[in-house]
Order: structure tokens, then sequence, then C-alpha cells
């Protein structure tokens, strides 16, 4: 005999509804900041590897052409140190999942110019505005730039999505006291018919994932209301 189930009040069908979507989106976030962290892995490993190859070739070119036997020895020893340790970092990508053979090149500040123009191309009647400030410099440490290009694609992901019809969107790169300063905020014509929510709320998971880069490079992202739209915010440590 099969036994009925019980029948939940509509209160306590709908609490139980509630807590399922609750973990259905802690797993979600989850996911997306494991997905971040691993990509970001992969970032820092192509930007030290290649920092790294340069020292050694630096070191084995003048253990090459150095007659005293003395200072020669430790320049080997340098070179030997480096190569185990791409090794060990290929390891390591292997370990993560993450030794894709063609991933993409990192970003640098040029290709967040491209980014702001190809906003204003797929979006002709909003005045997209772009600031980098002198300080910063032509270019930055490869993995900083790289944060930067993914935390302002992103922004402008989440105000094609929100703001379609934004009336204007601004992004500016300021330097300083150490720091990098990335601010991507909108000025929408009327409210979005789905509201915005913080990287922690109840939508915006590609917030959650560059609030998680933010983090794991020792820097900070807020994303909120402000005066006539929304801004999305990083501070990142230059070194």
């Amino acid at each position: 005999m099969n036994r009925l189930r019980p029948r939940l009040s509509p209160l306590t069908a709908a609490f139980c509804g509630a807590r399922r979507r609750d973990a259905e989106r802690a797993r979600a976030a989850a996911a997306v900041r494991e997905a971040e962290r691993l990509r970001l892995a992969g970032e820092l490993h192509d930007f030290v590897a290649h920092q790294v190859a340069a020292m050694t070739l630096l070191a084995k070119a003048a253990g090459t052409v150095t007659p005293d036997e003395r200072a020669a020895a430790p320049l080997r020893d340098i070179q030997r140190a480096g190569d185990e340790a791409l090794a060990t970092a290929r390891r390591l990508l292997r370990v993560l999942g993450q030794d894709r053979p063609h991933r993409t090149p990192l970003h640098g500040l040029d290709r967040v110019r491209e980014l702001a123009e190809d906003f204003r191309r797929a979006h002709p009647d909003t005045r997209v505005e772009l600031w980098v400030d002198p300080d910063l410099g032509a270019e930055p440490v490869p993995g900083l730039a790289a944060s930067v290009h993914r935390i302002v694609a992103e922004a402008l992901a989440n105000s094609a999505r929100h703001c379609p019809g934004a009336r204007a969107v601004a992004v500016s790169l300021r330097r300083s006291a150490g720091q990098v300063s990335v601010s991507v905020r909108d000025e929408c014509a009327e409210a979005p018919a789905v509201p915005r929510r913080a990287p922690g709320g109840e939508s915006g998971l590609g917030l959650v994932g560059i609030a998680e880069r933010a983090d794991a490079i020792g820097g900070s992202l807020t994303a909120g209301p402000v005066p006539g739209g929304w801004e999305v915010l990083a501070v990142l440590p230059v070194h």
C-alpha cells in the first residue's frame, strides 16, 4: 500500500521553494567563484612562466660569456632552478585542469580600449567615455592588466544586460597610492525591468566572478546604485 505524501500548507510550500532556490543559487555562485579562481590561476601561470623563462635565458646567456667560473656556477644554478620552477608550474596547471594548449594570451590595456569601442558600436545611442590615468603607464604588470580587462568586460556586459538604453556609460582607470581603481558607471534612462543586485544579491553571477577575482589578487569590488544609475568599482593593488 502506497503512503500518501502529507499535503503542505501554502506557506510551508513557499518556504520550501525559497529554501531550494537559495540552495541552488549558493551552488551556482560557488561554481562561478571556483571557475574564476581557476581562470585566474591559468593567467597567473602564463605571466609567471614568461618572467621565469626570461630570467633563465638571461642567466644562461650571462653564464656563457662569463669567463670566471665562480660567477658562472651560480648562474647555472639559477637556470636550473628556473627550469624546475616552470616544470612545477606546468604540473600544477595539470592538477587544476588549466593546462589548455591554446589559452587566450593575457590582455593589456589596449584591449580595454577595444572593449569601449565595441560597446560604442553595439549601442550607438549611448555616450561611451573612457579615461585612463596617465600615471597608470602604457602597460602595467600583465597580470593586473588582464584582471582590469576582465572586470571592465563583465561590468559592460552587466550594463548592456540591465540598462540597454543607457544615456551614458563611463569607464575610468585611476592610479593612486599603489592602487588602481576601475570604475564602470552607467546612466539609465529608465529603471531596468529586472532590478540589479550587488555581487552577493539575488542575481548577477557575473559580478560574483569578478568580485572573487578582485579578492584573490588582494583587491576589492563593490557594485551598487549611484545617483542616476549603477556603478561597478574595483580597487586593485598595483603590485
